[in-house]
């Protein structure tokens, strides 16, 4: 939830419904199930990266033929 302001969330916090409705708030965060809107991270984190890991790639096995020769 997003205030407009912390003057706002200090009166919301301090009214006497809010303080009475806090216990159940804390024993339903536990059961809660939250799921991140974006992602953390990525497998590709975009064609740059993806094309300069494609020619690393190529070049170890490159590499490595070059070895077995």
């Amino acid at each position: 939830m997003r205030y407009r302001s912390r003057r706002d969330l200090m009166v919301l916090s301090t009214n006497a419904a809010f303080l009475r409705a806090h216990e159940y708030k804390m024993v339903a965060l536990t059961h809660a199930m939250a799921f991140p809107t974006q992602p953390v991270s990525s497998l590709v984190a975009g064609p740059r990266v993806a094309l300069g890991g494609v020619l690393i790639l190529a070049a170890a096995l490159t590499y490595l033929a070059w070895l077995t020769l």
